[in-house]
């Protein structure tokens, strides 16, 4: 895994896409109660958190989406919009487990949380994930002493 190329720039527009694309497929999920939707979306965090997202699935659709969606291109960092797909994935799968058990209102509660992080993101341009990112990197600062 040393060997590994992550970006250091990732497009916004193309994250924002990718959360529109997210809460296109949570909601499906919530509605028809697929648990095989939320395993998928997982297996696309899995790939953007952990390997290299321009093999994404959902990056590949954004590509094409970023062209004719309102969202400005633009380069940012993208440690932060890796942890926040570490969190995506942590969410999908626990709500895909939930509904592959069904447990239908935990998972639609989890969903929902996904479903109001991705449309922050999407249309309001906020990353929870990233809030909490950069929130550890300043608290390990401080107790660090640097």
């Amino acid at each position: 895994m040393g060997n590994l190329k992550y970006p250091t720039q990732v497009n916004q527009a193309m994250v924002r896409s990718n959360a529109l694309l997210t809460i296109v497929i949570t909601v499906t999920a919530m509605v028809t109660g697929l648990w095989s939707l939320m395993a998928l979306l997982a297996l696309d965090f899995v790939i953007r958190g952990f390997f290299n997202p321009r093999h994404s699935v959902l990056s590949a659709v954004s590509a094409r989406l970023v062209r004719v969606l309102p969202f400005a291109h633009k380069s940012i960092y993208f440690p932060p919009k890796q942890f926040a797909a570490r969190v995506g994935m942590v969410f999908s799968i626990v709500s895909a487990v939930l509904l592959w058990a069904g447990f239908t209102v935990p998972a639609v509660v989890v969903m929902g949380t996904l479903v109001l992080f991705a449309s922050l993101e999407c249309f309001l341009n906020i990353c929870m994930g990233c809030i909490v990112f950069n929130a550890f990197l300043s608290a390990r600062r401080r107790l660090s002493g640097s």
